[in-house]
């Protein structure tokens, strides 16, 4: 897929995602990042977190290959994971991580 993919309040879901563009978790709500998704890439934010909402991911490959902005979001782990990211942090409240061994 190339392209942006913005997602407002709720629940969703995104797996084995394979192109170009950046993810936005816009709202309230959970994204759940799962399979492997290294091969979603952007040279600039890949993933942009913001409004209160979470994104939740199990491991290293469920994260996109790209840099991470964050205002006013949450980054949860249910797993192991080590991120070479770069995470970018908002005026708004920044950065709130969450490991959950769930």
């Amino acid at each position: 897929m190339t392209g942006n993919i913005d997602l407002g309040t709720g629940t969703d879901a995104i797996s084995n995602l394979v192109g170009t563009g950046t993810v936005n978790r816009t709202g309230t709500g959970t994204l759940t990042l799962s399979g492997n998704n290294s091969g979603y890439t952007n040279a600039g934010t890949v993933l942009n977190i913001n409004g209160g909402g979470t994104v939740s991911i199990g491991d290293s490959n469920d994260m996109f290959t790209g840099g991470i902005t964050m205002a006013n979001g949450t980054l949860q782990t249910t797993g192991v994971a080590t991120l070479a990211n770069a995470v970018t942090l908002g005026e708004e409240e920044g950065l709130r991580v969450v490991a959950d061994a769930a």
